[in-house]
């Protein structure tokens, strides 16, 4: 049995559809233990999903825990941020040698952050797996590890199907639309891309910002000073929208923002590269080194103008995320991941 440890958050769905879809279900078993409460995020419990809301659930499910994480021929860790997480693989040392970290990339950049249990933990973990070389080589460097094994895998809803790309030739209007990050943390940087962007707030624009998740005060800050600069031509998304509809939205923008100071928004990042739309994305992303290593242009958000994506350009970056984002491609590293 493979055991999943996560949470329920805007992707845990999608991934499990993924695995039920692709794998045999009945070799996997899913540990979802606190995240967010949402209805949107809501997933029902069945044979092969257990979902642990609070302390008082945990302490309920510890023993038939233990069970599983022992009995398991391999665990996954979805991001390695929760304590309970941590803490039980610092004092059950010998569990480590089989768990496999799918790195986030909240949960190790910035190691002046973490904690130094937390440390000790990552250095004991010898599978990795990435979306790119770039965090890889980050986490090598700040925790002095040496990986047994290292996979580079995209996540299931980064997947570019050649129908949606079709869907996205159509979408075209006068207005320019701008996405701006991918949610309501400070490390999207609003504040200095709208500064960016007021220039133009005169101009036939759409300023679109995904804050449906993240930091409640930072969101009311982002959507008070958006407002202030752009007025109704400032379209803040609040609520969790179907991971359909976010798509469709996605297809109707022209240019994608992102000038994060870690990797983050890859989901946006990828899909967006694969609906052949302009991206901005800061140096500091490894988003950026992976988009450009493997041929697809992005800009660079100091020399901003505001003129939609060349067809040629379009094409040539839609041609190469259906070759590299595909969900065949997405199957074949997790075929090599779950048989490793």
């Amino acid at each position: 049995m493979i055991l999943h440890l996560t949470r329920k958050e805007k992707f845990t769905k999608p991934f499990i559809d993924f695995i039920k879809e692709n794998f045999n279900i009945n070799d996997h078993f899913f540990l979802l233990v606190g995240g967010t409460n949402k209805r949107e995020f809501y997933i029902d419990d069945d044979f092969c999903i257990k979902s642990i809301n609070n302390i008082k659930d945990f302490i309920k499910y510890f023993i038939e825990f233990n069970i599983k994480m022992y009995k398991s021929k391999k665990i996954i860790i979805h991001g390695l941020s929760q304590p309970y997480c941590i803490f039980y693989l610092f004092f059950n040392p010998w569990l480590i040698k089989k768990c496999y970290w799918i790195m986030w990339g909240g949960d190790f950049y910035f190691p002046e952050k973490q904690g130094w249990i937390k440390k000790q933990v990552i250095r004991k973990i010898n599978n990795f797996i990435s979306v790119n070389n770039k965090d890889m080589a980050y986490a090598i460097n700040n925790y002095q590890i040496s990986p047994k094994n290292i996979f580079y895998s995209q996540f299931y809803p980064t997947c570019i199907a050649s129908c949606e790309m079709v869907e996205s030739d159509c979408v075209d209007t006068q207005t320019i639309k701008i996405l701006v990050g991918n949610s309501s943390t400070k490390e999207n940087r609003h504040k200095d891309v709208f500064g960016i962007l007021e220039r133009y707030k005169n101009d036939d624009i759409e300023i679109i910002v995904p804050l449906s998740y993240g930091d409640e005060k930072y969101k009311n800050e982002t959507m008070v000073l958006g407002r202030s600069i752009f007025g109704d031509k400032f379209n803040p998304i609040v609520d969790f929208m179907d991971f359909e509809e976010y798509k469709k939205m996605l297809q109707s923008v022209d240019i994608g923002i992102f000038v994060q100071n870690r990797q983050q928004a890859g989901a946006n990042i990828k899909l967006l590269a694969g609906y052949g739309k302009k991206l901005y994305i800061s140096k500091e992303n490894s988003f950026y080194n992976l988009l450009t290593d493997d041929g697809i242009r992005v800009y660079d958000i100091e020399n901003f103008e505001l003129k939609k994506i060349e067809k040629e350009i379009s094409d040539t970056n839609k041609k190469i995320s259906l070759e590299k984002y595909s969900l065949d491609s997405l199957i074949k590293s997790w075929v090599e991941i779950l048989k490793a």
